[in-house]
C-alpha cells in the first residue's frame, strides 16, 4: 500500500499553492464566494487533495443541502479511492433511534437528548421567520420536552423512540378535573408512561428523577394556566410532529441502528443526502441532528485514530446554536475533527447568529483560521474582507510649477529644473479593495476554467511585504 508520505511527495495539490500541509487543514477553512463563483469547484479540489493526502486514516461527514452535491461527493471519493468506506444515508433508507443513542451513550442523558431538540427548535423558528422565544418560554418548553424524555426512557428504556416523546406530551391532562378522571387515566398515553416507568425504577436517583417529572406534567404545568401550558405543548408538538412525516419517520423512530455517529469518526465516508429542496425543513433539521451527535461524540475522543472533515455547503442552514458552534469549534481541532465551512456572503452568516449577528459571526469566524474569499456581488461581503485584510502605505510625489516667490529649493537645482516643485506624502489604502474581490475571474470557458481567489490564515505572512493574503488560481475539474 502507498505510504501517506510517498503519496504526499508524488501529488501537487491545492494545497501546495495555499502554502498548507496536511494538518493545516484542521484549523478549520472557511470559504466564501457568490452563487457561480467557483465556491462549490474550490470544495471538490481541496476534498480530493485532503483525501489523497489523508488516506484511509481520513473520514468525513458531508451534508448534502443543494442536490448536486452528491455527484460531487461520489467524484470526490472515486478520486481518492474511497468507494469502499461511503456511508450513504437517504431518508428512509437507514435506521438511526437518535434518542435511544443519545440516551445511552456516555455523557448522555434527557438533558443532552433535550438540548438537541432545543437546538433543532431554534433552527426551525429561524428558517421559518420566526424571532424565537423569551427565556421564559424557552424555559417551559425545555421542562417539558425534559419531563416527557426522562418518563419515556424510564418506562422503555433502550425501546424509547422520539414517537413515544410525541405520544406523551400531546396526552398531558389540560386539567385537574382531566387528570383525576380514572377514564381519562385508562385513555391517556402520558398515564400509561408513567405507570410503566415507576414500575422500572431502578435506584434512588431514578426514583427522585421521576417523581419530579411526574409532578411537572401531571400538576405543576396544568397549574401554570392553559395559555402557558398550550404554548409549550404547541411548540414541542410542532417539532416532534417533523420526526413522525415519512421517510424521516422509517430512519429515526425504530428498534434498531444501522448507522451511529462513531462511524463518520472512524474513516467512514458519510453523505448526508437530504437536500433542502427535496425535504425541506426536515431535511435540515435531520443533518444539524447527526452533525451535532456527531461532533459531541467526536470531542469525547482522546488520541483519535481517525481524523475527520466535517463539510457543509451553505452552513448558515445548518446552524442551529450559534453558542454550541462557536465551542464546538474552538475544540474540534484537538480532537482531529475540521470544519469545512461555505456561505454565500457576510448578510447570510449573520442572519444564523440572530440578536447577536456581529459578536457571534466574528467569534465564529474567529475559530476558522484558514479563509479563502472568491468573487461576490455582495457589497457587505466585498467590505468586510477588504477591511480584514487592512491597509498598506502609498507614498505619493507631486510636481508643480515653482513661482518666482517660493524660495529656492535645493532638491530641483541638483536635478537641472529649478522652475519645478515636487512634494512627498503618503496616504493609507485598502491592500485588497471591494472592486478586487468583484473582479476575481469565477473559472467556467470564458475564463479557460480558471477559478481565482484569495487566501490568508491566521499568524501567517506572504511574500516580501508580508502580506496577510494570498492571491492563489486553480483550474476547475
Amino acid at each position: 500500500m502507498t505510504s501517506f508520505f510517498s503519496l504526499r511527495r508524488r501529488k501537487r495539490t491545492i494545497f501546495h499553492d495555499m502554502e498548507l500541509d496536511y494538518p493545516s487543514i484542521f484549523e478549520h477553512l472557511a470559504i466564501f464566494g457568490g452563487s457561480g463563483s467557483g465556491k462549490s469547484s474550490f470544495l471538490l479540489v481541496a476534498a480530493i487533495a485532503a483525501f489523497r493526502l489523508g488516506g484511509e486514516r481520513l473520514g468525513c461527514l458531508w451534508a448534502a443541502v443543494k442536490s448536486e452535491e452528491k455527484e460531487a461527493f461520489f467524484r470526490v471519493m472515486k478520486e481518492a479511492g474511497a468507494l469502499d468506506r461511503v456511508i450513504h444515508l437517504v431518508p428512509g433508507s437507514f435506521a438511526y433511534n437518535f434518542l435511544a443513542w443519545e440516551l445511552m451513550r456516555k455523557g448522555g442523558s434527557y438533558a443532552t437528548a433535550m438540548e438537541l431538540l432545543v437546538d433543532m427548535n431554534r433552527l426551525t423558528l429561524r428558517n421559518g421567520g420566526g424571532e424565537g422565544s423569551d427565556q421564559f418560554w424557552e424555559n417551559l418548553f425545555k421542562m417539558l420536552g425534559e419531563s416527557a424524555i426522562l418518563l419515556c426512557w424510564l418506562a422503555r428504556r433502550e425501546k424509547v423512540t422520539i414517537e413515544d416523546v410525541y405520544n406523551l406530551v400531546v396526552s398531558v391532562p389540560s386539567s385537574f378535573d382531566q387528570a383525576a378522571s380514572e377514564k381519562f387515566r385508562e385513555q391517556s398515553f402520558c398515564w400509561q408512561m408513567i405507570e410503566q416507568a415507576g414500575r422500572n425504577l431502578q435506584s434512588e436517583s431514578e426514583r427522585r428523577e421521576y417523581q419530579q417529572a411526574t409532578n411537572f406534567v401531571w400538576k405543576e404545568l396544568v397549574s401554570l394556566g392553559s395559555k402557558a401550558k398550550g404554548a409549550a405543548q404547541s411548540n414541542l408538538v410542532s417539532l416532534l410532529r417533523m420526526f413522525l412525516r415519512s421517510p424521516i419517520y422509517e430512519s429515526v423512530c425504530c428498534q434498531t441502528n444501522s448507522f451511529t455517529p462513531e462511524m463518520a469518526l472512524s474513516g467512514h465516508c458519510v453523505l448526508m443526502d437530504a437536500p433542502v429542496k427535496v425535504y425541506g425543513p426536515v431535511g435540515v433539521m435531520l443533518q444539524n441532528l447527526i452533525v451535532g451527535q456527531t461532533t459531541t461524540v467526536g470531542l469525547q475522543r482522546h488520541n483519535p485514530d481517525y481524523d475527520t472533515i466535517i463539510m457543509r455547503d451553505e452552513a448558515p442552514e445548518l446552524i442551529g446554536s450559534p453558542h454550541t458552534e462557536i465551542s464546538n469549534l474552538a475544540l474540534a481541532r484537538s480532537a482531529r475533527i475540521s470544519f469545512w465551512t461555505l456561505c454565500q456572503s457576510i448578510p447570510n452568516l449573520q442572519v444564523a447568529f440572530g440578536n447577536h449577528a456581529e459578536s457571534g459571526m466574528l467569534a465564529y469566524l474567529t475559530n476558522h483560521a484558514i479563509r479563502v474569499v472568491l468573487s461576490t456581488g455582495c457589497v457587505k461581503t466585498a467590505q468586510f474582507f477588504s477591511q480584514f485584510y487592512g491597509e498598506v502605505i502609498e507614498q505619493m510625489v507631486s510636481v508643480s510649477e515653482r513661482q518666482p516667490e517660493q524660495e529656492f529649493n535645493l532638491l530641483n537645482t541638483m536635478l537641472g529644473d529649478d522652475g519645478l516643485s515636487f512634494s512627498c506624502s503618503s496616504q493609507y489604502r485598502p491592500r485588497i479593495s471591494p472592486s478586487d474581490i468583484f473582479s476575481l475571474r469565477r473559472g467556467g470557458k470564458v475564463n479557460r476554467l480558471c477559478v481565482d481567489f484569495l487566501h490568508s490564515q491566521a499568524g501567517r505572512t506572504y511574500g516580501p511585504n508580508a502580506s496577510p493574503v494570498k492571491f492563489v488560481t486553480f483550474k476547475q475539474i
